[in-house]
């Protein structure tokens, strides 16, 4: 618990990018351990700050991988693979998401595969675009070790969702993951809200940006989602990763937050709010408990009915 009045304020962190750019400010606001972007130019900027994270590997590992399939075996029409990318043979020879082979040839390691392999040039440009555009100030401010959780959980839990509801459909991309990073970023500015406004301290304008960049997310989580169910869209993986990147938040985030607003609001409310106070923070272990048994109960019931769905068909 922090008390000293300066350590409440927000105040702007230079980020140098050595020779790539001169400089881009972006705009933290510190409170004990958390800290979250309140302000942040979307552009060349950003995506050099997301180029020197640890999570650039990951569009890098994805762009390697489709010019080496592309390279060698070519792309086919637009009828068979309007992305313009390889055949549906390759995607599945290279570890695209193929239920069947999931569950009858133990073959789980197309769980993880999928998620790096990308249907064609106009699929992959799509995602790592949004991949820069978020990534890089997400591992900033949440770490790198919670950042590659998040998204190669979610991007897993989604195909275990498409191999449950979508069972003979053929998939590739990170869109699942993309989907959870989105989740929980919205979470967490939910909570991040929240805590802002039992902060006297904190200036409106601050608060005003986070609320700008709450509709923001949740723009985008609501046009992916109402989009997925097009032809040749994996709106099940979407929807998986979505819901698990939602309860990985609330383990990562919810707790920590209202635990540590609780305790400021100790000092100054008198012995008979004490039981009140206990109740709050009762209930919140009470939320911590649920999600992480949803963490684990999640793929392990999508496991599950994976398989009896096959053995009933």
């Amino acid at each position: 618990m922090r008390t000293s009045d300066d350590s409440r304020k927000c105040k702007p962190q230079l980020v140098h990018f050595e020779l790539l750019v001169e400089s881009s400010t972006l705009d933290v606001c510190e409170y004990g351990d958390r800290r979250w972007v309140t302000s942040v130019k979307f552009g060349f900027d950003i995506i050099i700050f997301a180029l020197i994270k640890w999570s650039a590997l990951i569009s890098v590992g994805q762009a390697i991988f489709l010019g080496a399939l592309l390279t060698k075996f070519g792309s086919v029409s637009p009828n068979e693979n309007p992305y313009m990318g390889p055949s549906i043979l390759v995607l599945i020879t290279y570890g695209a998401k193929d239920a069947e082979l999931i569950i009858e040839k133990y073959e789980y390691w197309r769980l993880l595969s999928a998620i790096m392999i990308h249907a064609g040039v106009y699929h992959l440009s799509t995602n790592i675009t949004m991949q820069l555009l978020i990534s890089g100030y997400l591992e900033h401010i949440w770490g790198a070790r919670v950042f590659f959780t998040i998204y190669f959980s979610c991007g897993i839990v989604g195909y275990l969702c498409s191999c449950c509801f979508l069972y003979n459909s053929v998939s590739v991309g990170s869109s699942g993951s993309i989907m959870g990073l989105l989740a929980s970023w919205l979470v967490d500015i939910t909570f991040n809200l929240q805590e802002m406004r039992s902060e006297e301290t904190l200036d409106v304008l601050m608060i005003h940006s986070q609320r700008v960049m709450l509709y923001s997310v949740a723009t985008a989580i609501f046009l992916t989602l109402a989009t997925s169910g097009n032809s040749g869209v994996d709106w099940a993986s979407h929807a998986g990763g979505c819901v698990y990147g939602a309860i990985w938040a609330c383990v990562l985030f919810q707790v920590k937050i209202k635990k540590d607003a609780i305790m400021l609001r100790i000092i100054a409310l008198s012995s008979s709010d004490e039981a009140q106070i206990r109740k709050s923070m009762l209930c919140q272990r009470m939320i911590k408990i649920l999600c992480m048994s949803l963490l684990l109960t999640m793929p392990v019931t999508l496991c599950a009915y994976m398989v009896g769905k096959k053995i009933t068909t």
